[in-house]
């Protein structure tokens, strides 16, 4: 019998990290997906810097990398899966079906959002004296940290890339996959590691933010 596993960003079965209803992933295109959308999150962000405030920076970093988005997009995957398979590891999505199964994705992608910006926000108040961002000048918002709005607004993206963007973002990184490829995926990720700690530690030990860099127009 002809095996009907697809087979998204990998090939051989070794490396892989789960078998999803999109068959078995390398480690190397998730990587690279994180990389990706790291890059993504710190333009987003600068984007909306240069709209809002006539300025852009480095956003506390070295590089042009917020490694926070793509860890989240990848615990979204792990936790809930996407909104058309079957739910990840603890998805209660996977109890539903049609657009109440949507909903109840982006409700779920929701808390989590909610939960990861408190545990963060927080995190860096207690760690380097001061606040990282601040919604409390939006309505509906959660201690200083989060709001409906905004988590239901990153919700509503992440769920999009997961129903529209994931499985042909994988698809595309399987075909470009190559030993090079995916040793340059790993030093890449390694290094927006190393710059995370670095950058954290440097808020740690002044008590300031991290800047490097800014354009103002």
């Amino acid at each position: 019998m002809q095996s009907t596993t697809q087979n998204t960003g990998l090939q051989p079965p070794k490396r892989c990290i789960f078998d999803s209803s999109y068959g078995v992933i390398r480690f190397s295109s998730l990587a690279w997906l994180m990389i990706i959308i790291s890059f993504l999150g710190f333009a987003v962000e600068d984007i909306w810097l240069l709209i809002t405030k006539g300025y852009a920076n480095n956003r506390n970093m070295y590089l042009p990398f917020l490694f926070g988005y793509g860890l989240a997009v990848f615990a979204v995957f792990l936790f809930f899966g996407t909104p058309q398979d079957r739910g990840g590891l603890i998805g209660v999505d996977r109890f539903f079906s049609g657009w109440k199964k949507t909903a109840v994705y982006i409700l779920q992608t929701a808390v989590f959002v909610s939960i990861a910006e408190i545990i963060l926000g927080t995190s860096v108040e207690k760690l380097c004296g001061f606040h990282y961002w601040d919604y409390t000048n939006l309505p509906l918002h959660i201690t200083r940290y989060t709001s409906v709005f905004t988590s239901l607004g990153f919700s509503c993206m992440i769920s999009a890339f997961m129903r529209f963007c994931l499985h042909p973002s994988l698809r595309m990184l399987g075909k470009l996959d190559s030993r090079r490829f995916r040793i340059l995926g790993y030093i890449l990720l390694a290094a927006l590691l190393i710059d995370y700690f670095l950058s954290f530690g440097y808020m740690i030990r002044y008590q300031d933010y991290h800047f490097v860099w800014a354009v103002y127009i």
